[in-house]
């Protein structure tokens, strides 16, 4: 039996989740704050330290560190910007539309020229990017040796789409159309490869906190890994299911294209809004598991009994991150940030 939920899509910058009873969001945007480089915002991340908060935009790379906000001129003209990803030194790197930057102190380092690195991920003690050819519009995936960048011979001919941490450290590298292929990791480097589903088109993977893993697929219904062994879940689904999260207390959510969200409780699957599509799925700490509707954007949530709105009017959201101490962080692709709470970034102009 489906229950009724209600939808909201939402992209959050600063958020303070203490009272859920008072949902006030407040924009800022480059109106509102002339040092955030643009509104179409790509990008939220935190940094290493906890006070530290990454926004990438169309227009370049704003740094927010316990509110203030600033612009590495180091990097003041690359945009847009994909992603940025901290060393344990203290360095970063900027993926963006035509290679990656390595920032040390005052200096700036180019890299990748004539790729588009969208994504650099931490794996192990190295960097791994994926780092798409221009001319070709083929992703590579690139591992880091200092400041030299070479492609992985194991993922050659490959043609990649996305790639996350799995169980364990270990790498799982999702392929156009032809499953995933999962990478044992340890401190030497890679110990095994594992290609899963092959001929399959995955939409979105998870890894839980069982190890279990999950792949949404492209035709609808989900595919678990456990113990060795596929499981078909959700086989009379036929929309694809774009994402996978768990929840706090160890509930499976999917969200489909076009045919609403699903949670699995370890025994059962119960469905709601069944017609229509989210993109965005992500759960938090204290709960609440958010969602982007598409016929709606903003940003609902589910609070254990039905979906509530949270932010309307905001345009799409395509990302919500939630930062330690249970701040949220969302970005509008179209209009700025959305603060939930007290949290004010110093020196924004009042509206």
């Amino acid at each position: 039996m489906r229950r009724q939920l209600y939808g909201v899509g939402v992209m959050v910058l600063l958020v303070v989740l203490n009272a859920h009873a008072a949902d006030s969001w407040r924009q800022v945007s480059k109106e509102s704050q002339p040092l955030l480089p643009g509104n179409m915002i790509q990008l939220v991340k935190q940094g290493r330290d906890k006070g530290v908060v990454w926004v990438g935009t169309m227009d370049g790379l704003a740094r927010i560190e316990n509110g203030v906000i600033s612009r590495p001129e180091q990097v003041a003209e690359i945009k847009p910007v994909w992603d940025v990803t901290e060393t344990v030194d203290g360095d970063f790197w900027v993926g963006h539309a035509n290679g990656a930057v390595l920032v040390s102190g005052d200096k700036a380092v180019a890299t990748l020229k004539g790729r588009s690195v969208a994504l650099i991920l931490p794996v192990g003690a190295r960097l791994w990017a994926i780092a798409k050819d221009v001319s070709s519009d083929v992703n590579t995936i690139m591992q880091a040796d200092g400041q030299t960048w070479s492609p992985l011979k194991q993922f050659e001919g490959a043609r990649v789409e996305n790639m996350s941490l799995g169980a364990s450290g270990s790498v799982l590298v999702r392929l156009e159309a032809d499953g995933v292929i999962e990478v044992a990791i340890d401190s030497e480097g890679m110990t095994g490869v594992k290609h899963h589903l092959a001929g399959v088109k995955v939409e979105s993977v998870m890894a839980d906190s069982k190890g279990r893993t999950w792949c949404g697929l492209a035709d609808g219904g989900v595919m678990v890994l456990q113990k060795g062994q596929w499981t078909r879940h959700l086989a009379t689904e036929s929309s694809p299911v774009m994402a996978i999260a768990e929840d706090k207390k160890g509930g499976i959510w999917a969200a489909t294209a076009s045919h609403g969200i699903w949670m699995f409780d370890g025994e059962n699957w119960d469905g709601s809004l069944a017609d229509d599509g989210s993109s965005l799925l992500r759960a938090t700490s204290d709960g609440r598991v958010w969602i982007s509707r598409r016929s709606t954007s903003g940003l609902q949530y589910w609070d254990g009994n039905e979906w509530k709105v949270s932010l309307a009017d905001s345009g799409p959201i395509s990302s919500l991150v939630e930062l330690s101490d249970g701040v949220l962080v969302a970005g509008s692709v179209l209009r700025g940030v959305y603060i939930l709470g007290d949290y004010r970034i110093k020196g924004e102009i009042e509206q």
